[in-house]
């Protein structure tokens, strides 16, 4: 074998060795960016779905005046734009007017009656947790139908407590 046979063999071996690596660099360097892009995904739904179900948690806690429908509905947009889904977004959109008729419903409601106040307060609690089951499963990229069999479970119970 002579000198100009080794030298050649070597360069194809170093030349070879470089496009394998850098094809495995330009994988790696892809699925890198798809992993940091969908943690960024998480961490960006994680902020909007708190504030959203802060403002809804708010709602709770707040009395009537006090709580903005219109500053809720901008918070939730948020929620809205980066959801994963139409049925979460219109879930989102349900949910918070669903709260917003309860806290009229509530205000319209004699003072002196605590029973169905507190029972619709309790109503009003009940329709935010199923939210958060939604969203935590929105957060993980896990979308779980459990939540609708949850949730008609839920409103059956309310049924029957009127």
């Amino acid at each position: 074998m002579s000198l100009f046979q080794i030298f050649t063999t070597l360069g194809a071996g170093f030349g070879l060795g470089a496009i394998i690596t850098k094809l495995l660099d330009v994988w790696l360097q892809k699925r890198q960016e798809k992993i940091e892009f969908r943690s960024w995904l998480r961490d960006k739904r994680l902020e909007a779905y708190s504030e959203l179900l802060s403002s809804l948690l708010a709602a709770v806690s707040l009395p009537l005046r006090e709580w903005d429908y219109y500053e809720a509905m901008g918070r939730a947009s948020k929620a809205m734009l980066i959801a994963n889904n139409e049925k979460l977004i219109d879930n989102i959109w349900f949910e918070i007017a669903k709260v917003e008729l309860m806290r009229h419903k509530i205000a319209a409601l004699p003072s002196s009656d605590t029973d169905s106040r507190e029972k619709l307060a309790r109503d009003r609690s009940i329709q935010i947790h199923g939210l958060v089951r939604e969203l935590r499963d929105a957060i993980s990229d896990n979308p779980k139908t459990e939540y609708q069999l949850w949730l008609k479970k839920e409103e059956k119970l309310i049924k029957n407590r009127k």
